[in-house]
């Protein structure tokens, strides 16, 4: 049984290489038109261009698509002014001394009414 399988495989390489051959030899043979010159021999199918160039349009619409996006989200953002940060720190120590001040003279009122 193993020696028709081997006599088998050996007619069909022979086959197939033979087939193969004169496969690429009529590729190869082909008359291109002038407008086809450009694209390759083998990739000449009209449909696999047309799902590449889909594909190529559908992702340029998405990455279109988000930017837009993030546009819109960017928007109403406020960006933070970094030469502004000390003159942020100098306002809160300020509000901070005047709340402690504040709270201060509110318990010395309370407790002056108290008493």
């Amino acid at each position: 049984m193993n020696a028709s399988i081997r006599q088998k495989r050996k007619k069909t390489s022979k086959a197939s290489t033979s087939d193969f051959a004169a496969a690429i030899n009529k590729i190869l043979s082909s008359s291109v038109k002038p407008a086809d010159r450009n694209i390759p021999i083998l990739s000449r199918s009209k449909g696999i261009e047309r799902r590449i160039d889909d594909a190529k349009l559908e992702y340029r619409a998405r990455k279109a698509i988000n930017i837009e996006k993030k546009k819109l989200a960017d928007k109403d953002r406020i960006k933070e002014d970094f030469t502004a940060i000390e003159t942020e720190r100098r306002l809160r120590k300020i509000a901070t001394r005047g709340g402690m001040t504040n709270a201060s003279s509110y318990y010395d009122c309370y407790f002056k009414f108290l008493s």
